[in-house]
């Protein structure tokens, strides 16, 4: 019902009267072959479809809360839809592990500063910080691999600073997992996951730690990892069916 309710809001922006779809493809049957290009042509309401394939071009990118530069391979600061083909087949990430770019820290997407966006059918691995939040957003069906972890990674998803996230049916592998911080973050529901860590180093992890002032964890599953839900700064949460 939350999702719907996001695309409703979308399609009565005036924007959203004239959505249109942008289309990524590696062959170059597409728009374009690079994700960043896709977005920025996109207006809020529009939809970037990206097809199969490994996606790793870095570009430049500064947080808007933490005003810290980095490099992401996407950054969403828009009311759009990013649609991959599947997270079995479209890929956000490096082939190997890269920590930095040019002393900066590398991600694989980025949301923030724009209005309601939702983000799906992908998978995001081999960079220090996976996903990170700043933005309202419907993150579904993908999959954050951190199989491989290191002590230089960092998180899985990164929330800071917003409300009216939703995490829905996404695969957590490795010991990466959800943390909110204390920046003025407040409703957050996180449905049909699973949390599966085979790091031995970091069987106390915790899979999510938050500060939300509302946060739902509902129908969830946890495996192989020491402590499951813990409060990091304060807040509150309703735990259901895990």
């Amino acid at each position: 019902m939350r999702t719907l309710m996001i695309w409703i809001l979308l399609a009565a922006t005036p924007l959203g009267v004239h959505a249109r779809t942008w289309t990524v493809e590696k062959d170059g049957s597409g728009d374009f072959t690079i994700i960043q290009d896709a977005i920025d042509a996109a207006a809020d309401g529009d939809t970037v479809r990206v097809g199969p394939g490994r996606y790793d071009t870095f570009r430049a990118v500064t947080g808007v809360i933490s005003g810290i530069e980095g490099r992401t391979i996407a950054r969403v600061d828009k009311a759009i839809a990013l649609v991959g083909a599947g997270r079995d087949v479209t890929t956000i990430g490096p082939q190997e592990k890269v920590f930095e770019i040019d002393g900066l820290e590398a991600s694989c997407l980025y949301l923030g500063g724009g209005g309601p966006a939702l983000v799906t059918g992908f998978t995001f691995e081999n960079t220090r910080g996976y996903v990170g939040v700043n933005q309202p957003v419907v993150l579904e069906d993908c999959r954050i691999d951190g199989a491989n972890k290191t002590r230089a990674d960092r998180y899985s998803v990164h929330i800071a600073g917003t409300s009216g996230v939703e995490i829905r049916n996404v695969e957590f592998l490795g010991a990466g997992g959800i943390l909110t911080a204390n920046f003025g973050v407040g409703t957050v529901l996180v449905e049909n996951c699973t949390f599966w860590n085979d790091v031995p180093r970091y069987e106390s992890r915790k899979s999510i730690s938050w500060s939300a002032t509302d946060l739902t964890v509902r129908n969830c599953t946890f495996e192989g990892t020491g402590v499951a839900i813990g409060n990091n700064f304060g807040g509150s949460a309703v735990i259901e069916d895990c």
